[in-house]
This record gives C-alpha cells, sequence and structure tokens, in this order.
C-alpha cells in the first residue's frame, strides 16, 4: 500500500481505488436496506438511485 500511495502521489488525472476482497452483494443490500428505510416507492428504484446509496457513491466511475 505505502508503495502504491508513492506511486500515485502526484497523480492528478485518475483515482486509485482498491477494494479487498469485495463481491458488491453485502453493499447492494445495505444500499436496498437504505432505500427502503428512506421511504423511495419501487417506481423510483433505477440505476442512479442505487448509485446515491452505495457505500462511496461519489467515487468516479468509469466502464472500459
Amino acid at each position: 500500500m505505502d508503495e502504491a500511495v508513492a506511486l500515485t502521489d502526484r497523480n492528478r488525472a485518475m483515482t486509485l481505488t482498491v477494494a479487498f476482497n469485495y463481491g458488491g452483494r453485502a453493499e447492494i443490500v445495505d444500499a436496498v436496506k437504505a432505500m427502503v428505510e428512506a421511504g423511495i416507492p419501487s417506481r423510483k428504484i433505477d440505476e442512479r438511485t442505487i448509485h446515491r446509496y452505495l457505500y462511496a457513491p461519489d467515487l468516479p466511475t468509469r466502464t472500459w
């Protein structure tokens, strides 16, 4: 981790995100629970709504 930090210290064009043992299922469950608790009706749930309830919604997303 220290090496990754050192190598990317001056990087301003990209964000390095590291997820250890990440499968995503727990995050989806937590997002759905949060939406239910917030009273969001199912008809209002779409990809953008789910994105707002993820663990780190401010991280940039990009598909290659």
